[in-house]
C-alpha cells in the first residue's frame, strides 16, 4: 500500500467540465504491484439494474493471495454508467473497479466528495427519486428551457424538463460521444415540436419507425 502514490487528474470531461484520473493510470500503477506480491483480484457482477440510459451494477470482489489461495477476502462495490448505446455495462464495470482499487489501496487522486455542491429546490425539498420536481403552490413546474447564469468556466447551462416524462433533460452518450442538452432539445423540437429527454426522443423515433414499416403477408411476398 505504501508503494501506491498519488495520481493526478490528467484528463478532462469537456461536457461537464471536470478533471478526472483515468482508469488506465490506476491499473498501470497497481498491476505490477499485484504481480510482485502475488495478489489477484476477481470482479463478478451480482446485481444488475437498468432504467432508461442508466445502468447500475453491484460487483463482488475477491482479493486472493496467489501463494495461499485459501487466504482471501470479499468486498462489494457499485458502478453506474449512462449511455444511449450499448456501453453502459462497460462504463459501470470500469467505474466500479476504478474506485474499488482507489479505496482498497488508499490511492489519492486529489478529489473530495465534500467539495461538491448539490442544489436544493426553493421549498427545501430535493428532487424526487424519479427525477420530477415537487409541486409548488399546487401548480406543476414550467417545463420550458431556462438558461441559467453563466458558470465560472464561462459556459451557459440549460435546465429543461421533458414534456413527456417530466424528468430533467441531461446530456447523453451516443457512439462514445456526448450529446449536449441543447442538441437533444433541438432535435426533439425539430422532429416532434416538444421538449423531450434522450430516452423519450429515442422512444418516439422507435414508434415512428415501427409505424412506417409496412407489414408484409405471405401472399403479398409471392406476388
Amino acid at each position: 500500500m505504501a508503494e501506491c502514490k498519488r495520481l493526478p487528474k490528467t484528463e478532462t470531461n469537456k461536457e461537464q467540465d471536470f478533471d478526472y484520473t483515468p482508469y488506465d493510470d490506476i491499473a498501470e500503477m497497481v498491476r505490477p504491484l499485484l504481480a510482485r506480491y502475488g495478489v489477484a483480484i476477481l470482479q463478478e457482477p451480482v446485481e444488475f439494474h437498468r432504467e432508461g440510459t442508466l445502468t447500475r451494477i453491484k460487483y463482488q470482489y475477491e482479493v486472493i493471495n496467489t501463494d495461499r489461495p485459501e487466504d482471501r477476502f470479499t468486498k462489494h462495490n457499485y458502478g453506474e454508467g449512462a449511455d444511449l448505446s450499448d456501453k453502459g455495462i462497460n462504463k459501470a464495470s470500469t467505474i466500479a473497479e476504478k474506485f474499488f482499487l482507489c479505496r482498497l489501496f488508499k490511492i489519492s487522486t486529489g478529489g473530495d466528495p465534500d467539495g461538491t455542491f448539490v442544489q436544493v429546490h426553493r421549498n427545501g425539498s430535493p428532487p424526487s427519486r424519479d427525477g420530477s420536481r415537487p409541486v409548488e403552490n399546487g401548480r406543476q413546474p414550467d417545463s420550458r428551457p431556462r438558461s441559467q447564469p453563466p458558470q465560472p468556466n464561462g459556459r451557459e447551462t440549460i435546465e429543461c424538463r421533458c414534456d413527456q416524462c417530466g424528468k430533467l433533460v441531461t446530456p447523453a452518450k451516443k457512439d462514445g460521444e456526448t450529446v449536449s442538452v441543447k442538441s437533444i432539445l433541438a432535435a426533439s423540437q425539430r422532429e416532434y415540436r416538444k421538449n423531450l429527454c434522450a430516452d423519450c426522443l429515442l422512444a418516439e423515433r422507435a414508434k415512428a419507425n415501427a409505424a412506417a414499416t409496412p407489414v408484409v403477408y405471405p401472399s403479398q411476398s409471392l406476388s
